[in-house]
């Protein structure tokens, strides 16, 4: 009997407890992300976790999960995965699993080099349940059958087209592979020129599990070339130092030796320059060495081409703009400042080593926007660490942390914890060109609120959260807000919103009676805006609490008593 070996028997084994989610290996590195915790019912985007391979390999009893890479932005359960073009897809899924759980159309691309998550076109339908029917083929993706609205099997095949649509992906239905039967859970590969699809649930019925296999003709079209994650890489480097770049190389279908070469003396490729390339990606790296070059801008180029015998693929390149002597750009950030994301008025500059006390501010809802000298910059790349992780690059003022829309900011609802934070800014956008003078500090986020009692609280929390825009009378009565059981035993709140916007995202908030927030949670409403969560309480005190919903359209409270 094979004896499976244990991947580290604490850190994050037990803390990010969590079913349902995608898997991917992208180089040498495993991704574990999405799925739903603590429960079934509620759908997680705290962790994304990542494995490195060959740490493992050498040292098994010491390979630790690491929490480090940013999460998928739409958490959701039993979704999709696909790896093509060095990228990771997670496709479909579905909200609160046992939970009046609703199949979803979304779909993501995650970028391991940038560590960010791209939306693409939704899928034409919902589909959830399919992850052993998604799987890539000659620079497609083909997601076959699954679950779809109401839990209702299907039969058809859909295929992504990654460069459709500008980049965002282009969906068709492949009516040709219609399935004879509608079908949930099935498995589906292309072997040679036969796509080949088995086992699965008939109709909507777990009950009804299958064993016939199905065979079709499937012309291939393979598009044998190499790529590279990164197409271009810029630089700003003072003299006599050396930096290190990383990319991930990949081939489209198949595998091929290869061997990388660089047209400058200062650019050398230090890591994997031959190999053999896969689909899954390989981890290269090359070294910018400034040693002896003067203050000014260069360019060059690593290519990659096929050795050996066997079948010819295409050549492919990426470029790497490097300027010495420092910074040539004159760009910095000078300062933070915090903002009330539901009114999109500053509150107050944050200074280095700052605490920010939510129970100060007048609402929970909060961004942090970088400032930049001149006001107006190609970019600027913020940086947050500690308590939580995020990055993001922003290309037109304001630079917020969490993105704006035309000056409407993203809201943030901070847990307690100590952050550090650093911003750059660039010449070019997306964080290309030269990097000017970046600014990094560190705060603390508290919650510690003086006593009042709860008849005032329940004003001051309607005071101190307002509403985004005005918000007429029949806006108001349609929102609606319910949690039961209330009263609790003290075991778990079933909270529920409906009445807002299509696909809004709505913030849940639990006060004590001192008016401290103790727990906050966010929820992504589904296009009949409504959505349900679970608040866990058995380990707080007796008494009374305020639950709030927050949102774009308006905002809702009630009274809670936990027993």
């Amino acid at each position: 009997m094979a004896k499976w070996p244990t991947i580290e028997k604490s850190g994050y084994r037990t803390g990010a407890a969590f079913r349902g989610g995608g898997a991917a290996l992208i180089g040498r590195t495993i991704h574990v992300f999405g799925g739903f915790s603590p429960t079934t019912c509620i759908d997680q985007n705290k962790y994304h976790l990542t494995l490195d391979v060959d740490k493992w390999i050498s040292s098994p009893s010491s390979a630790k999960w690491e929490n480090k890479s940013a999460p998928m932005p739409i958490p959701r359960n039993h979704l999709s995965t696909a790896v093509l073009g060095g990228k990771i897809y997670a496709i479909g899924g579905q909200y609160r699993h046992d939970c009046d759980a609703t199949e979803q159309v979304f779909v993501h691309s995650y970028n391991p080099i940038a560590n960010t998550w791209t939306r693409l076109t939704n899928l034409p339908a919902p589909r959830s349940h399919n992850e052993m029917g998604t799987f890539p083929v000659d620079g497609k993706i083909y997601v076959v059958a699954g679950q779809g609205s109401s839990n209702a099997g299907q039969n058809t095949v859909l295929v992504l087209t990654p460069e459709g649509n500008n980049g965002l992906g282009s969906w068709a239905n492949a009516t040709q592979f219609k399935l004879p039967n509608t079908y949930f859970g099935i498995s589906s590969k292309v072997v040679g020129s036969k796509i080949i699809i088995s086992h699965g649930a008939l109709n909507s019925s777990v009950s009804n599990e299958r064993r016939e296999t199905y065979t079709a003709n499937f012309t291939r079209h393979t598009p044998y070339k190499f790529g590279f994650v990164a197409k271009c890489f810029s630089k700003a480097v003072n003299t006599n130092t050396k930096v290190v770049i990383k990319n991930l190389l990949y081939t489209i279908e198949g595998k091929k030796t290869y061997s990388l070469t660089s047209n400058a003396n200062w650019l050398k490729v230090t890591k994997r320059a031959t190999g053999t390339a896969i689909p899954t990606g390989v981890d290269m790296e090359a070294t910018i060495d400034a040693t002896g070059l003067a203050k000014g801008s260069y360019s060059a180029t690593v290519t990659i081409k096929g050795t050996g015998t066997g079948t010819t693929f295409t050549s492919a390149s990426f470029c790497v703009n490097v300027t010495v002597g420092g910074s040539t750009s004159s760009q910095q950030v000078v300062s933070y400042t915090l903002v009330n994301a539901d009114t999109n008025k500053d509150i107050q500059t944050i200074s280095d080593g700052a605490t920010l006390n939510l129970a100060n501010f007048s609402t929970k809802n909060l961004s942090i926007r970088a400032n930049t000298s001149p006001s107006t910059v190609g970019s600027v790349k913020l940086v947050l660490s500690g308590t939580r992780l995020h990055t993001r690059t922003e290309s037109s003022p304001p630079y917020a942390l969490f993105g704006e829309n035309s000056g409407d900011y993203v809201g943030w609802v901070p847990a307690e914890g100590s952050y550090s934070l650093q911003a750059t800014p660039y010449s070019g956008a997306s964080g290309n060109g030269a990097s000017g003078t970046s600014l990094t500090l560190s705060f603390k986020v508290s919650n510690s609120g003086s006593s009042q009692p709860l008849g005032a609280l329940q004003t001051s929390i309607s005071r101190k959260i307002p509403v985004t825009r005005s918000v007429t009378q029949r806006e108001k009565q349609s929102l609606n807000l319910q949690v039961y059981p209330n009263p609790s035993s003290g075991g778990v709140l079933h909270v529920q919103v409906n009445g807002y916007s299509s696909q809004e995202t709505v913030n849940i908030l639990l006060h004590d009676a001192l008016g401290r927030m103790v727990q906050s949670k966010t929820l992504y409403l589904h296009a009949n805006g409504s959505a349900q969560t679970e608040i866990p309480v058995q380990n707080y005190k007796r008494g009374y609490y305020i639950i709030s919903a927050q949102g774009r359209s308006g905002r809702k409270q009630m009274k809670v008593l936990v027993e």
